[in-house]
């Protein structure tokens, strides 16, 4: 689950942070590149934008092999 940003947003800065929880996971990624939890489920990642419409995708296995991808839409102006 993504807490912040909210799908949708509009960014005024280039610079994000991309910040949720997500639990009994094996392996997640941003954007296709593997990033951590904290032992609570907890990341917080961040992410640099392109000027303009944005497309962020966060993806999650967990131990049976069952996978998850979530999209974000963000527009930086």
């Amino acid at each position: 689950m993504v807490d912040t940003p909210l799908n949708g947003s509009l960014a005024t800065t280039s610079l994000i942070t991309i910040a949720g929880t997500a639990k009994n996971i094996t392996a997640i990624s941003l954007n296709g590149r593997a990033i951590y939890v904290d032992e609570t489920g907890h990341f917080d990642e961040k992410l640099l934008l392109s000027y303009g419409y944005n497309i962020i995708t966060l993806s999650a296995k967990d131990k049976f092999g069952r996978s998850v991808s979530k999209k974000l839409e963000l527009v930086y102006k």
